[in-house]
């Protein structure tokens, strides 16, 4: 499944917020089915005449609340009217949505002899910031993958904008992203190392042992860097310079003591099966990992921080069973494999943002914001 130009959309935090589950309660006493059929389709004109007001209102975003607003239409079809709708709508000051309730009649309100209301949910929004994933050139999900416990249905369009927690799509007009520096040359004036515990330095490759463990201050530059199995890497808080990276069966990446650490990969971040990144680092926004060029997470590994890959040949691939707690954008290409599981947290997005990521949505007001349409529900009156 493939899902170009994507951006997900997450739960919380303040940011972008959907719900998408479908709860339809019908009733119906009496009445003529297709009088009811008909109020159905005027109720349903009447939403998305109350979802245009809220497009066009320069206020939707940032999230504000609207004065209650109602209205309502005659459906003319062939010069005869054939009906009425009539809607409301009610902010929610707690939630931040908007409630659009729309009543269709048939033939008229005054007298009808088909009714129906329907009620859609319109949450709340803010323009740009990071959703949680980008894949600009694509992204393929594999079996029963999801996205903060959600899963990802199968029957998702291809060629579709994006994917929210719920299941919804929804198209990037832009996104922005930060300029990577020049990867600065690696003099190697301190040689290659093992394990023990390293000052600062310009380091030629790091080999650790099987079982061993390395541990490394902040604004240290290696151009090789491999961990090997049951290896161990303890990072102190800071930016590094890395070349390359790789990282054998069962490797595990500390942040040590709890800080922001930044790596800088240039070519290529492979990391074999069971490897674990970024434990009692404090969570996802304290490690983050530029990439100029591609990244492998074997099956089963677990990373916790953001992923930034701006250029556009870059590829990023999440094993099968591999879990991702965070956040991940990029230019190019996203697979995720079976059963993959892609968390986020309110602090890891906002990191991101903090970082120079941003996606704009397309279906949005003027001033660039969206709508999401959460719950919806029918109601069959008499």
């Amino acid at each position: 499944m493939l899902l170009n130009t994507l951006a997900l959309i997450v739960v919380g935090g303040g940011l972008m917020a959907a719900m998408s589950s479908a709860v339809v309660s019908n009733y119906r006493s009496g009445g003529n089915t297709q009088s009811a059929i008909e109020a159905l389709y005027f109720a349903e004109s009447g939403v998305e005449a109350g979802v245009y007001y809220l497009t066009t209102n320069p206020g939707l975003c940032p999230t504000v609340g609207l004065p209650a607003n109602t209205s309502s239409g005659a459906i003319v079809v062939g010069g005869v009217t054939r009906g009425e709708y009539s809607y409301g709508i009610a902010y929610d000051a707690v939630n931040s949505r908007w409630t659009i309730t729309s009543t269709g009649f048939v033939p008229s309100a005054a007298a009808p002899i088909g009714r129906r209301t329907v009620t859609q949910v319109v949450n709340a929004c803010a323009t740009g910031g990071a959703p949680p994933i980008i894949a600009l050139g694509g992204l393929n999900l594999g079996n029963n993958a999801e996205v903060n416990g959600v899963d990802i249905v199968d029957n998702m369009s291809p060629n579709r904008g994006g994917v929210d927690v719920t299941g919804n799509a929804w198209n990037v007009t832009s996104a922005t992203f930060p300029a990577l520096p020049v990867f600065p040359v690696n003099s190697g004036v301190d040689g290659p190392i093992t394990v023990g515990t390293k000052p600062a330095g310009n380091y030629t490759t790091a080999n650790i042992s099987n079982n061993g463990t390395l541990t490394l201050q902040g604004g240290s530059q290696i151009n090789s860097l491999t961990m090997s199995n049951n290896s161990t890497l303890n990072l102190a808080p800071g930016t590094y310079f890395i070349g390359s990276m790789s990282g054998g069966n069962n490797g595990v990446v500390n942040i040590s003591p709890p800080g922001q650490v930044v790596l800088y990969v240039n070519t290529a971040l492979n990391l074999n099966n069971n490897t674990t990144l970024n434990v009692g680092g404090g969570g996802a926004q304290n490690l983050v990992v530029y990439l100029y060029g591609n990244a492998s997470l074997s099956n089963n590994c677990n990373f916790t921080g953001l992923l930034i890959a701006p250029n556009v040949s870059s590829v990023i691939s999440l094993g099968n069973n591999g879990t991702m707690n965070g956040a991940l954008a990029t230019q190019g290409t996203v697979n995720a494999g079976n059963n993959s599981d892609i968390n986020t947290t309110p602090a890891a997005l906002a990191e991101m943002t903090a970082q120079g990521v941003s996606a704009i949505l397309a279906g949005g007001t003027a001033n660039g914001g969206v709508l999401l349409l959460g719950q919806w529900s029918e109601t069959i009156l008499p």
